[in-house]
């Protein structure tokens, strides 16, 4: 931790939160720049910022590839390495056993959750500070616009109707 009168080291945690308290709000690129003028960014950043938009640019094509129905063929799981360890795979759907399932169901049920929770959260807080009674749902007065007549679900060969 820094005293007042030091200023933190570049790069940092703490370098980054002093960064933002120059701006109360901005797009990402407006950040970028004040972390650019600020010093933020360092020689190492840099050094390790070309591998690791990489593997991003790749995460995000492997999430793109898609069946004919436009279904993502590929997910994300756990599993053993050569050496033991546990290591972060992307795996075909049709290389799938139940254990592959039960991973990539847990982890989008866990999602689920966490948005659920951060939209209940946002919602107290607009509920607290302007008095807004904000529905999640369409059947909370219908506000948040009417549903598509046709609720159809298609998923990897699979057609499946959503009772309205």
């Amino acid at each position: 931790m820094t005293s007042p009168h030091e200023a933190p080291t570049p790069g940092t945690r703490e370098h980054f939160l002093q960064v933002t308290t120059l701006r109360r709000w901005g797009t990402i690129q407006e950040y970028v720049e004040l972390c650019r003028e600020q010093g933020y960014f360092t020689e190492a950043f840099y050094r390790k910022a070309a591998a690791h938009m990489e593997r991003i640019h790749v995460r995000r094509m492997l999430r793109q590839v898609t069946n004919a129905q436009g279904w993502p063929t590929l997910a994300n799981i756990v599993r053993s390495g050569p050496d033991g360890r546990p290591e972060r795979v992307f795996m075909q759907e049709e290389l799938f056993g139940p254990e592959e399932y039960r991973q990539v169901v847990a982890y989008h049920y866990g999602m689920a959750r966490h948005h659920l929770f951060k939209a209940q959260t946002y919602r107290e807080h607009a509920k607290t500070r302007y008095g807004l009674q904000l529905p999640l749902f369409d059947d909370d007065d219908g506000e948040m616009g009417e549903a598509p007549d046709d609720r159809t679900c298609v998923g990897q060969g699979f057609t499946s109707s959503v009772p309205t």
